[in-house]
């Protein structure tokens, strides 16, 4: 079996590894799969979300989270304002293996999301106020 005939891929998200200095960006304990060229990557089934596992609260890693996003650009939805935050602020200038163009627009999303969210908030604040103010009217007119 010829070295034509694998791929090396990322086990976490199935990045194809096509330089040796691609993997000096990664973490030390990456795990790689080799998989015969025709076969496809799929994503492993987690026993359990990351963000399950004690402790990790207020860790999130931007560069997983983007990653998560270009597998599935609709879960941006399912992240919570802290992921969307990280991924917000996150600048980064080494290879991490999404295309720039891309890492910046998936940037982008976060923080349009992470306002359109806090509006969202700040509306219903404004709605629960005026309700408030309207209760105690009635109650003393």
């Amino acid at each position: 079996m010829g070295s034509e005939n694998i791929q090396i891929v990322l086990e976490e998200d199935g990045t194809e590894v096509l330089e040796d200095d691609y993997l000096l960006f990664q973490d030390n304990n990456t795990k790689l799969m080799i998989l015969p060229s025709n076969n496809q990557w799929n994503p492993p089934i987690p026993a359990f979300d990351e963000t399950d596992r004690p402790g990790t609260e207020n860790s999130y890693n931007p560069v997983k989270i983007l990653q998560k996003l270009v597998r599935s650009p609709g879960s941006i939805a399912l992240l919570s304002e802290e992921e969307l935050d990280v991924v917000s602020s996150f600048t980064s200038h080494q290879n991490i293996g999404i295309p720039q163009t891309e890492m910046e627009y998936l940037i982008g999303a976060c923080q349009r999301e992470l306002e359109h969210r806090k509006k969202i908030q700040d509306a219903l604040d404004l709605v629960d106020l005026y309700q408030r103010a309207k209760e105690q009217s009635d109650i003393h007119p």
